[in-house]
């Protein structure tokens, strides 16, 4: 028996009118370099926030896509405040992917993050609650977008996602922006952003395995 497919076009339609502008925005950052991405953000004058914004948002909806090159050429351009402009960037992530995969689901997702990507969303909806969701926010801000998508696959509610989320995010912002003023060059900032990731990534570790212990 062969199953009836209906084609909607105006879920088609919403979708394309949605993802587009970010599309556009993913393949010109591709293979793009600091310093080209920082032309872009200097030509753009008082748009330059703005322009980093999006570019910065484009590689949290698309997570193939290293932000790392326009994180970079907003420090140039900014120096601390880009931790501030890349913290907005999170934020409305965080609520689009978020929706993105409540309204559209699996498929859609895994279209955006990659067929291996989709495996670690897996992963984090299996274990997903607010307690995880906070220590994920905490220490895992390279996995920001899986846990946005994560997020929006499970039955979360939205009001308790996106305070828990913001509210987690602030800490390590904080001490990101104040860490930031002893750097000087792109060097240093890189160091100071490696050295961060390392770091949260080793409390992580350390909740995991006593969170481990307690639910023995």
């Amino acid at each position: 028996m062969v199953s009836k497919f209906k084609f909607n076009w105006r879920k088609v339609l919403l979708v394309a009118s949605f993802v587009t502008p970010f599309i556009v925005l993913a393949l010109a950052a591709r293979g793009v370099s600091s310093e080209h991405a920082n032309i872009w953000i200097q030509k753009a004058g008082a748009w330059g926030p703005v322009v980093y914004v999006f570019a910065m948002l484009s590689t949290f909806i698309f997570a193939p896509l290293s932000g790392s090159p326009v994180l970079f050429a907003g420090f140039f351009a900014f120096k601390s405040k880009v931790i501030w402009f890349t913290f907005v960037a999170a934020f409305l992530a965080s609520v689009i992917n978020f929706w993105i995969a409540r309204r559209w689901g699996r498929d859609i997702t895994e279209r955006l993050v990659g067929g291996d990507n989709i495996k670690k969303i897996d992963k984090i909806e299996r274990e997903y609650g607010l307690i995880m969701l906070v220590f994920l926010r905490l220490f895992q801000g390279g996995i920001h977008e899986f846990v946005s998508y994560a997020a929006g696959l499970t039955r979360m509610k939205f009001s308790s996602y996106v305070i828990v989320s913001t509210v987690s995010m602030i800490p390590g912002s904080v001490l990101w922006y104040y860490l930031s003023f002893q750097t000087d060059s792109i060097v240093s900032f890189s160091v100071l952003n490696f050295s961060l990731t390392i770091f949260f990534a080793g409390l992580f570790i350390v909740f995991v395995f006593l969170l481990k212990i307690v639910r023995k």
